[in-house]
């Protein structure tokens, strides 16, 4: 996974986060995650982060 996009591994990680909590709820599940924490999941910057996610919510 490290050969990736930014992007693509933003998204795996918070896939796993989904999969790892989904199994305990059945109904819609909601979490927070910081860029600093999504960051260090993902093994970039926070700032990197911040600049694909301007790219995929426009």
């Amino acid at each position: 996974m490290a050969y990736n996009t930014v992007r693509k591994r933003a998204a795996g990680s918070l896939l796993k986060l989904y999969d790892a909590y989904a199994k305990w709820y059945s109904t819609c599940i909601t979490f927070e995650v910081s860029k600093a924490d999504l960051a260090g999941m993902v093994g970039t910057s926070p700032e990197s982060i911040s600049k694909n996610s301007k790219k995929t919510s426009s």
